[in-house]
């Protein structure tokens, strides 16, 4: 009776495998659609941008200027709960957005309205579909957006403004913090991460939206002129 053990291993063996894609970190590049003349600061700001989950959790890690800034959006996608962390240099500052409330910085964004389209994609190997979001920061023109329903992530955009798409952005635009922004996903790999990695540190300065709106005015004001940027605090 070999047929049967043989059986509960592959059944194991199954099991894991699911297990392990319900983890890992997608990578994408960054793409700047104003010009750098616009806003000087363009220059100096990331070209990738990761993001790692975990059941029950989403996080969104950018940073740039050699390490002098990092920006991370941490979700909890059980109960809603959506972070903003920013560091600058030393700083370190904690932001939690009020319930059924975006992330910090997509300010612009609010109301997107969706259009699902019937046309897909490959992107990186994954089958995507084609929807089109319409939003009055975008102008006449609704911008063309991809997703994809197979990577197993729960409410993946929760915090940010395709919160009604039911799957993975691999590839859309948005308005972060005044700057547009194409995001492409170029790379997808599971592994087990820690759920320490998904906490909020206690270190970081509990602000409110205005304060946090306080600290990063300078930096991602286009009109202003690159000199005028404090680089300590």
């Amino acid at each position: 009776m070999v047929i049967l053990p043989m059986i509960m291993v592959l059944f194991l063996v199954g099991c894991v495998e699911t297990e392990s894609l319900k983890e890992g970190v997608i990578t994408y590049d960054i793409e700047y659609l104003d010009e750098v003349h616009s806003n000087p600061l363009i220059g100096m700001l990331p070209s990738k941008m990761n993001v790692m989950f975990k059941p029950g959790f989403v996080k969104t890690n950018i940073e740039g200027m050699w390490g002098f800034f990092n920006f991370r959006y941490i979700a909890n996608t059980e109960t809603g709960e959506n972070y903003t962390l920013l560091r600058l240099v030393d700083k370190k500052y904690s932001y939690m957005a009020p319930d059924g409330n975006i992330a910090y910085g997509y300010d612009q964004m609010q109301n997107v309205r969706i259009e699902h389209t019937t046309d897909t994609d490959t992107i990186i190997g994954y089958e995507c579909k084609k929807g089109l979001a319409y939003s009055p920061s975008f102008g006449s023109n609704p911008q063309a957006f991809y997703y994809t329903t197979d990577i197993n992530i729960f409410a993946p955009n929760i915090n940010n403004p395709y919160s009604e798409i039911p799957g993975v952005l691999m590839k859309f635009q948005v308005i972060l913090n005044g700057i547009r922004m194409k995001m492409t996903a170029r790379g997808v790999v599971y592994k087990k991460l820690s759920s320490k990695a998904f906490d909020i540190p206690e270190d970081y300065n509990k602000v409110n939206k205005n304060e946090i709106h306080k600290v990063l005015e300078p930096y991602f004001t286009s009109s202003r002129n690159l000199s005028e940027i404090p680089l300590k605090r």
